[in-house]
This record gives C-alpha cells, structure tokens and sequence, in this order.
C-alpha cells in the first residue's frame, strides 16, 4: 500500500466535484478509489441515462464510440451491475455465463442481493436467464470501454432530447453554433479544463457541459445539464444535498481562468442549471451573482479540507472529525 501511496504521490493531482465529494464523504474512500486505484464500476441506470441523454444532446456524434445498442432486453439493473464488474474483472471472458457460477455468488454476497433465498441455485437462477445470457453474449462481443444499452433506454432518452427542444430557450441554448464569420462567440461542449491552483500542491479539473464565451460582451455563460429522480420545484434543495453548489463553482472558477488566460479585458460570468426532472419537465435554474459568489467562497473553504488531506496524507476521519474527539 505504501507503494501505490508513493505512486500516487508522484503525479499531479487535479480534484474533480467527484473527487472532492467523496473526500468529504468518506476520506477512507477517497483513499482507496484514487490512491489505491480500487475503482468499481459505477453503471446504475440512473448514471447510464445520464451519460446517454449528455452525448446525445452535446455530442451526437460520439454515441456510436461511447454506446451500443443491444438487441432485446437487457438485464434488470442489479443484474446488470454483477454481469459488467464481472466482465470487468475478467481476463478473456467466456461467453458461457454459466461458467461464473463461483463467481456470481461472490458477488451476491458481498452486494447482498438474493440471500433470503435457500440455495445457491435459486440465487444463481436468478441471475442466469435468458436476457442476461443474450447480455452477456453481446457484452463479449464489444469492447470493454463501450457500455451496451437497450432499446428503450435509447428511445427514452430521444424523447427527453425532444422534450428538452420543446422549450425554445433551451432549444436556443443547445442550438448555439461557432460563428465563424464574426467570431462573436465561442461554443464549447463537454470540455475537459484544469487548473493548477496557486500555492497549492494540487488543481482542479473538470468537464463541462457547456459554456458560452462572447467577446463581443466580454462574457462567459456556463450551463450544467441535469437529470434528477425529483421534481423541479425541489431542486433548490437537490443543490445543497448533492452539492451541486460546489460544482458550479469549480466550473465557474475553470471556465474563468482558462478565457482569461488569452484576455486582455476581465469577462464576467453566469452559471445554470439547465434540469429535466422524473415527469419529463424541463427548467433552467439561472444562479444569480450574489449566490454564485457565495459558492465561489464556499469552494475556497473547502481547500482547508484538501490542504488538510492531501498534504497530510492523513484519510481516517472527516475533515470536521479529524481529531477524533467531537464535542456536541
């Protein structure tokens, strides 16, 4: 472990909102995630919706590099989640699923999925039928950086883009093109940005959806595309719980420096959320000046937390219980 810390070490390290939330969350985590490199793979339906709904808004022509379509039904999400960590974790995959029995019951236990029932074989049964044969057939067939979805999963997602296009300001938005002739504007979509932090042993990085420079008006418009469980009316609490707040603020702080690198005049700069909610309704949440400054001080705070961390290399406790000794 001490070798993979070294290693870890030797790198520059950029925090994403990711990163940092996990760091916040559980340090032990962050710790074996990033330093450790134990990394499971996150493909909850959920987060694949979201990864199919951010192509195919922002960058159609990536889909058939990031996605495959698999013929019939693919498996239910628990399922789903056993049969690509295995295909993960092994080497040259057989596709005869029935020979990951051993396999598959390990993984049962460790996600405690199926243990109220008796045997083994009701557990195995479970997992082992015809979709998920057929899933993991085709699985086999792809490479392993290409995630397989279904027809539906594909179908729904259009329909969202078309509900998204549905309201003419945000058909505006996601319309927005290069203009080549008067060279007015700058469009960027789903842009890999970092940023070496001054007098920190770290940065920060990120990829954002979209954001709009205009030199003409000497701004820069950030816009965040979200997919959420809930309804619009609660997002503003959605915000703090995820800490969405901290996200717009990193990419905010990204988009910032990397215009003004190249500017001789200071642009200003907007931040939105641009939200389809569980009943397929769309809002753009636009975060007022004051409110933006307010998580752009927050995100400064919260670098007494990596400074802490990372510099120390200490990732038992929470920042806020570090000591270990809380009085309440």
């Amino acid at each position: 472990m001490n070798q993979l810390e070294e290693q870890f070490y030797e790198k520059d390290f950029y925090f994403s909102y990711s990163s940092i939330n996990k760091l916040r969350y559980d340090p032990s985590l962050f710790y074996s995630y990033y330093v450790l490199g134990e990394r499971e793979e996150k493909l909850e339906s959920y987060l694949v919706d979201g990864r199919v709904l951010h192509c195919l808004l922002l960058q159609p022509e990536e889909f058939d590099n990031q996605f495959i379509i698999a013929p019939g039904k693919t498996p239910t999400p628990n399922t789903k989640k056993i049969l690509d960590r295995l295909f993960a974790e092994t080497e040259n995959p057989n596709k005869d699923l029935t020979t990951y029995q051993d396999e598959i019951l390990k993984y049962l236990i460790e996600y405690n999925l199926h243990q109220s029932l008796k045997t083994d074989e009701q557990r195995i049964n479970k997992i082992i039928d015809a979709d998920s044969i057929t899933y993991w057939e085709y699985r086999c067939k792809v490479s392993d950086k290409i995630t397989v979805i279904d027809e539906d999963t594909y179908n729904r997602m259009l329909n969202a883009i078309d509900i998204c296009k549905e309201n003419e300001q945000v058909k505006e938005i996601f319309s927005l093109k290069d203009d080549e002739e008067f060279d007015e504007y700058k469009v960027y979509n789903e842009h890999y940005l970092q940023y070496d932090l001054k007098g920190k042993n770290y940065g920060l990085k990120g990829i954002i959806d979209k954001f709009v420079v205009n030199h003409k008006e000497k701004s820069i418009h950030v816009y965040d595309l979200k997919t959420t469980g809930k309804v619009n009316k609660e997002f503003p609490e959605t915000i703090e719980f995820y800490s969405y707040w901290m996200q717009a603020a990193i990419y905010c702080l990204l988009a910032s420096k990397f215009v003004q690198e190249n500017a001789d005049t200071q642009y200003s700069i907007r931040f939105s959320f641009i939200v389809l909610d569980k009943l397929n309704q769309v809002c753009i949440f636009d975060i007022s000046n004051n409110t933006l400054n307010e998580w752009l001080e927050r995100l400064v705070q919260e670098f007494n937390r990596l400074d802490y961390h990372y510099n120390e290399r200490d990732f038992k406790l929470p920042f806020e219980l570090r000591t270990g000794r809380v009085t309440l």
